[in-house]
């Protein structure tokens, strides 16, 4: 408010806010590191992958600006550049990670998907609140991700994922999305590690990446069909 020239005052027992007109004036408003996340998943998926970002800096006030570290373990490079990031994958990353998703639990749906594609067990705490986001997200991802031979369970509050190899991967993947615009974008990125993937009622990234499946296209050996 006080970018746009009203007067504001605050103690620690109330706020006040002074008799003002606000003043229009352009503003800056980064971009959405959530979103984001699922393109560090392309490229952690990815066997060679150079992506570049628009808008983003490492001063953010955003929680999910993390992804970025949490990525460096699973094989994503993030370099600051002038106007944006560069996503550049390499072949090192963690056989285990450990994460507290507590200032971040957006980052759960991607984070996890992609140890599953990768064979990369994983220990998560922080997430216990995610069963009121758009679908229960821990029990949804179970579901899902045991599909591809990934078996994801509760120990009270902290939840592991490990593997089966047992578990048959069918030729043709189809996956359920639970109404959450989550699940529809962290499994899309599946199919640079699985050769033909369905995603179910896809039209849910309208909530807050209408753009998904365009920007996806831009992949070039990515085809999304209608």
């Amino acid at each position: 408010m006080e970018t746009f020239g009203v007067q504001v005052d605050l103690s620690e027992t109330f706020v006040k806010i002074h008799p003002s007109d606000f003043n229009a004036k352009p503003m800056y408003i980064e971009p959405d590191w959530s979103s984001a996340s699922y393109w560090y998943e392309v490229a952690a998926l990815a066997e060679d992958a150079d992506i570049f970002l628009e808008g983003f800096t490492k001063k953010s006030v955003q929680g999910d600006s993390c992804v970025w570290q949490i990525f460096d373990k699973l094989g994503v490079h993030t370099e600051f550049e002038s106007g944006g990031i560069r996503l550049t994958s390499f072949e090192k990353y963690t056989d285990h990670l450990t994460y507290d998703f507590t200032d971040a639990p957006d980052l759960v749906p991607s984070v996890l998907t992609t140890c599953a594609a990768k064979k990369i067990t994983a220990t998560v705490t922080g997430v216990a609140h995610l069963k009121h986001k758009e679908s229960d997200r821990m029990q949804a991802l179970s579901a899902e991700l045991h599909k591809i031979g990934a078996i994801l369970r509760s120990d009270n509050d902290t939840w592991h994922l490990a593997f089966d190899n047992a578990i048959s991967v069918d030729e043709k993947l189809v996956f359920d999305t639970y109404k959450d615009h989550r699940m529809a974008m962290c499994f899309s990125p599946l199919v640079l590690k699985f050769d033909h993937i369905r995603v179910n009622d896809r039209q849910v990234v309208e909530k807050s990446y209408p753009a998904f499946w365009d920007d996806l296209k831009k992949l070039k050996f990515v085809r999304v069909n209608s």
